[in-house]
C-alpha cells in the first residue's frame, strides 16, 4: 500500500474518541484484569468509589485454583474439544509441539516440511490445520511472525468500526515498530489522517489489549495462576439451569462518589472546581455504565450458552454442541464482534471444572460429528452394557435428542471393536 493509498483508506478522519477505545477495551477484560481496572481508575478519579462485594466472600472457592498448566497442555486441551478427524488432529499435534513458549512458529517452513514427510499431507492441508489453532486461546498463539501475531489478535477482536479496524489493520502491517516512539507519533499521526490524540488513545490500546508474545502468560512455573471466572454454571436435581454472576458476588464495584458528587452539586462550589468535577464525573459515569452493559450482555449470553449446552454440564466435554457465535449475536440482538469482546479472556466455573466461555460457543466449529458420535456411543455402551443396538439408538433420543439409526449406532460400535449387548454383559 503506497503513501496515498494509505492516505485515501483513512480520508475521512477517524470518527473514534478514547473513550470509545477504552469501552472497547473493558468488554474484553477478564474477571481479574476488569478488578484490576476498577482499582485503577478509582485511584485517578475522585468521583469513582469503590463498593465491597454483595456477600462478604471476597474470595472465592479454592477449586478454581487453576492447575499449574504449560501453554502446550492448555493448546492440547482445546484440540481436544474440536473433535477433528485423526489425520488433522495429528497435523495439529505437531504444530502445538512446535510452538514455542512464547505463543510462535518461529521456524515454520522446516516445521512444514517434516509434517508432510512424516504424514504424507499437502503443505495447503497444514496451513488449513493451523488456521484452527489460530482460533486457540491465548489469542495470536501459532503465529509466524509478530505481524502475524498482532493481526490475529486484531481479527479475533472484529471491530464494529471499519476506519478503526482499518487503520489498527495499516499499523500493525507497516508501522507497528514506529508506532510505540513517541518521536514520530505526530508524524504518522499525519500519515494516518488522524489526530495526535487519537494516535495517542490507540497506541494505549494497542499497548493493553494486544500481546506480542500471547504465550508468555504460560512461560512461568514459579507460580500456579489462579482463574477467576465470571459465572457459575450448574444443573440442579430437578434439571434446572442455575446461573450466578461471581463478578457481581465476589467482586469489587464501582459507583458515584456520594461525597463529591454533593460538592459538584453545590451552587457554592468554585466554578472551577465544577468544571473539573464534571469533567471527572463524565468519566466515571462511562466507566460503571459500561460494567454494567458487560453485565448484562454477559448475563444474556451465559443464559443462552448454558441452556444450549445442557448435555455438557450433564455429561461433559464429549458432548458438546456446536454453537456459533454469529448464532448469539443474532439471539441478543448485537454485532458478531460484540459478542466475540464479550467471550474473549472469561472463563466459567461448571460441574466438569473451568473452562474459557469461548470454547462453548466457537466463532467457528471445525468439528467433525462422526468423532463425538464415536465417543458418545462408546460412552452409552460402557453406562448401558445391556441395552441392544436399537435400544441405544432410543436412549440417545430421550436423553440427548440425537436421531441416529439403529444400523449406525451399530456402524460406530464395531469401528470402535466394542461387542454387541449379548457380549457385553458376558464381560
Amino acid at each position: 500500500m503506497n503513501r496515498h493509498s494509505l492516505r485515501h483508506t483513512h480520508q475521512q478522519r477517524l470518527k473514534i474518541s478514547p473513550k470509545i477505545l477504552q469501552l472497547l477495551g473493558n468488554f474484553q477484560l477478564s474477571y481479574a484484569e476488569l478488578q484490576s481496572l476498577i482499582s485503577e481508575e478509582s485511584n485517578k478519579n475522585v468521583m469513582l468509589d469503590i463498593r465491597p462485594p454483595q456477600h462478604n466472600t471476597v474470595e472465592l472457592p479454592a477449586t478454581i485454583q487453576a492447575p499449574e498448566k504449560t501453554l502446550t497442555a492448555v493448546l492440547l486441551d482445546q484440540l481436544t474439544q474440536q473433535h477433528l478427524e485423526p489425520t488433522n488432529h495429528a497435523i495439529a499435534e505437531y504444530l502445538i509441539d512446535a510452538i514455542t513458549p512464547d505463543g510462535y512458529i518461529h521456524h515454520y517452513p522446516d516445521v512444514s516440511a517434516e509434517i508432510q514427510t512424516q504424514l504424507a499431507v499437502s503443505a495447503r492441508k497444514i496451513r488449513s490445520v493451523l488456521s484452527i489453532i489460530h482460533t486457540f486461546e491465548p489469542d495470536g498463539v501459532g503465529a509466524r511472525s509478530l505481524t502475524e501475531c498482532l493481526m490475529i489478535q486484531l481479527n479475533q477482536k472484529d471491530l464494529d468500526n471499519t476506519l478503526l479496524q482499518a487503520c489498527l489493520s495499516t499499523i500493525i502491517q507497516h508501522h507497528i515498530q514506529d508506532f510505540y516512539d513517541t518521536k514520530t507519533l505526530a508524524s504518522l499521526a499525519e500519515t494516518l489522517n488522524i489526530t495526535l490524540e487519537q494516535a495517542t488513545a490507540i497506541q494505549g490500546y494497542l499497548s493493553h489489549q494486544f500481546h506480542p508474545k500471547p504465550g508468555n502468560q504460560y512461560a512461568s512455573t514459579d507460580t500456579n495462576p489462579t482463574l477467576y471466572p465470571s459465572f457459575s454454571v450448574s444443573v440442579s436435581d430437578k434439571k434446572t439451569v442455575q446461573i450466578e454472576n461471581l463478578e457481581q458476588r465476589n467482586g469489587v464495584t464501582a459507583a458515584i462518589s456520594p461525597e463529591y458528587m454533593g460538592i459538584l452539586e453545590d451552587p457554592k462550589t468554585p466554578a472551577e472546581t465544577r468544571q473539573f468535577l464534571r469533567g471527572q464525573y463524565e468519566k466515571a459515569k462511562a466507566v460503571i455504565d459500561t460494567i454494567q452493559a458487560r453485565w448484562e450482555r454477559l448475563d444474556q449470553l451465559v443464559t443462552l450458552i448454558a441452556h444450549h449446552q445442557q448435555d455438557y454440564l450433564n455429561h461433559g466435554p464429549i458432548y458438546i454442541k456446536p454453537l456459533a457465535q454469529r448464532d448469539l449475536a443474532e439471539h441478543v440482538s448485537v454485532s458478531l464482534s460484540t459478542v466475540s469482546r464479550l467471550v474473549n479472556a472469561k472463563s466459567i466455573q461448571t460441574p466438569h471444572g473451568i473452562i474459557l466461555l469461548k470454547s462453548l460457543c466457537q466463532r467457528q466449529y471445525f468439528g467433525k460429528t462422526k468423532q463425538q458420535f464415536q465417543a458418545i456411543v462408546h460412552d452409552y455402551c460402557d453406562k448401558y452394557p445391556d441395552l441392544s443396538d436399537n435400544a441405544l439408538r432410543h436412549r440417545l433420543n430421550e436423553e440427548l435428542s440425537i436421531s441416529i439409526a439403529r444400523r449406525t449406532v451399530t456402524k460406530y460400535r464395531n469401528s470402535l471393536k466394542i461387542p454387541n449387548h449379548w457380549n457385553r454383559g458376558n464381560l
